[in-house]
């Protein structure tokens, strides 16, 4: 991982958000250097040289390096924990206990993409394996259009739910439920995903809007506490929660105290849970601070046109 990416966790901002609540690990992570050498990420600037770049947005692509490489903006960069256009660094790395502000005395050179093909393909099997709970709401806002879109949200979402199933491994094991007005639906129990790829398929083709208001609060409960119940220290114990609404269930408005509930797990036993916000009434708020609490992440889906991208970087974090 890059140098920046360090920093950022142990800041309590893995997402590089630019505002927003921030949870700082118990457990910070400690950059290591390798001796054998050291992977420059670098960030080129180019201007294409291409017919429809004229003088005009040469001057103007000349101009923008020029003010991306002043002092002042080199110093923003710094302080974020970016090392300089020379490769310097600011008083962010310098004084950091976790990252060291050294040249590296020997760079590598960029693996041929021959190369890296076998090791980006090799990822599956050498990754954590992931124990995940899928929690869909299928209330009946779910059967709305948002903006132009063709479809409802929901189809749009069982589109987006089915092929992101293709980044989990054949061993990892996953679930579904779902969340419908005030009730929730055990679909099909954490199990791996080689037994049951059809019939998990079928049960997210089959699901429908349903029932008005939602339980969330209830529901992420009884969710992370059904993984916890054959939790697997071998394994990313996770949910993943994917609403357009927000808790409306009279009988818990109590968002502190699942929060609390959530920070207080056991560091050998904690299930994370990733967040989906899908349109404007999801409850952002409220599924961030979730997300923070058990150490997960939310994704935001403003619009239909983005949910594909929103489902497939909760995921992605397996």
């Amino acid at each position: 991982m890059e140098e920046k990416q360090v920093w950022d966790y142990d800041d309590g901002n893995p997402e590089f958000r630019a505002s927003g609540k921030r949870l700082v690990p118990k457990i910070p992570l400690v950059a290591v250097y390798p001796r054998e050498g050291t992977l420059v990420a670098d960030h080129p600037y180019v201007t294409l040289d291409a017919p429809w770049v004229g003088e005009q947005e040469k001057r103007a692509a000349a101009r923008f390096l020029a003010h991306l490489k002043s002092d002042g903006i080199q110093e923003e960069f710094k302080a974020t924990a970016f090392r300089g256009a020379r490769g310097e660094t600011g008083s962010v790395i310098d004084n950091s206990p976790w990252l060291k502000g050294f040249n590296p005395n020997t760079q590598l050179t960029r693996p041929e993409p021959a190369k890296l093909d076998p090791i980006q393909a090799s990822w599956r099997d050498y990754r954590k394996k992931a124990r995940v709970l899928f929690v869909i709401d299928v209330s009946a806002s779910m059967g709305d259009r948002l903006g132009s879109a063709s479809a409802s949200k929901l189809d749009l979402a069982k589109q987006a739910w089915t092929s992101a199933l293709k980044e989990f491994a054949s061993d990892d094991q996953v679930g579904l439920w779902t969340l419908a007005g005030k009730e929730r639906r055990e679909l099909l129990g954490v199990g791996p995903l080689r037994d049951q790829t059809a019939q998990l398929l079928a049960e997210i083709d089959r699901l429908k809007p349903e029932g008005t208001g939602r339980s969330l609060y209830t529901t992420v409960t009884a969710a992370v506490a059904a993984v916890r119940q054959r939790f697997d220290r071998d394994r990313i114990n996770a949910v993943i929660l994917l609403t357009d609404g927000r808790n409306d269930d009279p009988a818990n408005t109590d968002l502190n105290g699942l929060i609390r509930s959530l920070r207080a797990q056991p560091e050998d036993e904690r299930v994370r849970v990733f967040t989906i916000a899908y349109g404007a009434g999801a409850d952002g708020d409220a599924l961030n601070s979730i997300a923070l609490a058990s150490l997960g992440a939310r994704s935001d889906a403003a619009d239909s046109s983005v949910i594909g991208r929103a489902v497939l970087e909760a995921v992605l974090n397996f």
